[in-house]
C-alpha cells in the first residue's frame, strides 16, 4: 500500500482527432473492452506492419524529473506490455529523437512529450495526468499519426511506485496512454490498465485477460504463446507457455508463434 492510498482516483483524458465518418464509443464484441471507432466493419487500428507504430520524443519537450534514459525505459516497457500476448501481431518501435510541439497535429511525427511551463486549457484542468491524440483515415480506419503530451506542469513523474501523493508513475500512465495510442476506448473491465481513473501506484503497467483479448482483436496472429495469464483470453491460463483452456488442458491454438516472446 502507498502513501497515496487514499487519495481521490484521477481522471484520465483521452483527446482522438479524427476525419469524419468515423463514430465513437462502438462497443467490442464481447468483454469489456472497447474499440475507439469503427468504419466499415473494422477497428480503427495502425496497418499491419512490423513495427505498427514508431514514436520519437520530442526533444524541444524533455522531462525535469527523469533522465532521457528513464524515459525511454519507461515508455518502451509501456508499448512492449501491449505487444507481448502471443495472439497479437502488435509492436512498437522507438524512432530519433525530434523537435516539435506534440499538441501539433500537423506534425506526424508521432511525438511524446512533457508540458513543463504550461498546460494548454484544451488538454483539460490540472489533474489530467496526460493525453494522447490519434489521428486516422476516414474511408480505412488506418490511424496515421498520433501524440502524447504529459502534464509536468501540474504533477511529478518517477519510474517507480510513488512514494508520495504528488508523485505518478511514468510507465503506468503511459501504458494506458499507448491503449489509446494504439486503438482502445476507456474500459470498465476490473484491473485493467485502460480504466478512466489512475490507482496512484504502478497496477496500471500491466494488462488484463480483457486487455489481451482486445489488442489480439484489433491485432490478430495465430500465436498462442504466453509467459503469464493476462497474455491469454480471459478464461485461458498460460500453461507451459501456451494458452490453454483449464478445464480441458487443450491449447487455445496449435500455432506457438510470439512476436515478441
Amino acid at each position: 500500500m502507498t502513501a497515496r492510498a487514499n487519495e481521490p482516483r484521477r481522471p484520465w483524458l483521452v483527446a482522438v482527432g479524427a476525419i469524419a465518418l468515423c463514430s465513437f464509443g462502438l462497443a467490442a464484441p464481447a468483454g469489456a473492452w472497447e474499440a475507439m471507432s469503427e468504419c466499415s466493419g473494422s477497428f480503427t487500428s495502425w496497418a499491419p506492419d512490423n513495427p505498427n507504430t514508431v514514436w520519437s520524443l520530442s526533444s524541444s519537450h524533455p522531462s525535469s524529473d527523469l533522465s532521457e534514459g528513464q524515459v525511454q525505459y519507461a515508455i518502451n516497457e509501456a508499448f512492449d506490455e501491449w505487444s507481448r500476448p502471443g495472439c497479437s501481431e502488435f509492436d512498437a518501435e522507438q524512432g530519433p529523437d525530434v523537435a516539435g510541439d506534440p499538441s501539433d497535429q500537423n506534425n506526424s511525427n508521432n511525438l511524446i512529450g512533457f508540458y513543463e511551463t504550461s498546460w494548454p486549457p484544451a488538454f483539460g484542468g490540472s489533474s489530467t495526468l496526460s493525453i494522447t491524440m490519434p489521428s486516422w483515415w476516414a474511408l480505412n480506419c488506418i490511424i496515421g499519426d498520433s501524440d502524447m503530451a504529459i502534464n509536468a506542469v501540474h504533477h511529478t513523474w518517477v519510474v517507480g511506485n510513488p512514494s508520495h501523493w504528488t508523485e505518478y508513475d511514468l510507465q503506468a500512465v503511459v501504458t494506458h496512454e499507448a491503449g489509446h495510442w494504439i486503438g482502445f476506448n476507456h474500459s470498465t473491465y476490473p484491473g485493467s490498465t485502460l480504466q478512466a481513473s489512475y490507482s496512484a501506484g504502478i497496477d496500471e503497467r500491466t494488462l488484463t485477460c480483457d486487455d489481451t483479448e482486445g489488442v489480439c482483436t484489433l491485432y490478430p496472429s495465430t500465436g498462442n504463446s504466453c509467459t503469464d495469464d493476462r497474455y491469454c483470453g480471459c478464461g485461458l491460463s498460460c500453461e507451459l507457455g501456451l494458452c490453454v483452456d483449464p478445464s480441458t488442458g487443450d491449447d487455445d491454438d496449435d500455432s506457438a508463434d510470439d512476436d515478441d516472446a
